[in-house]
């Protein structure tokens, strides 16, 4: 897991910054978005910390409304950290095939 300045490198987990940083603006704490969000204060931590891939569209739109974005932007930075994600493993084994 590559991290910037103590934190996830937002250019390969888009998604994971993205939740972190808008659960933060909206001054809620993991526990309570999760619960509005109705999904575990453990998922969604594992989501901001990038433990986990990404989401399903359902967990994804009902996190849009918790933290006030579009849910198509959420959507895509799903899209984008699970294609940055496949892209770094296929590299590594692109090195370990080498």
């Amino acid at each position: 897991m590559l991290r910037v300045s103590g934190s996830l490198d937002p250019t390969l987990y888009p998604l994971a910054s993205a939740l972190r940083s808008l659960r933060l603006k909206a001054k809620l704490s993991v526990r309570q978005a999760a619960a509005k969000a109705r999904i575990s204060a453990a998922y969604l931590s594992d989501l901001e910390r990038a433990k986990r891939p990404g989401a399903s569209q359902h967990v994804l739109d009902a996190l849009s409304k918790v933290l006030g974005v579009e849910k198509s932007t959420l959507r895509r930075l799903n899209k984008n950290q699970r294609f940055s994600l496949a892209t770094m493993a296929l590299s590594d084994l692109k090195r370990e095939l080498a």
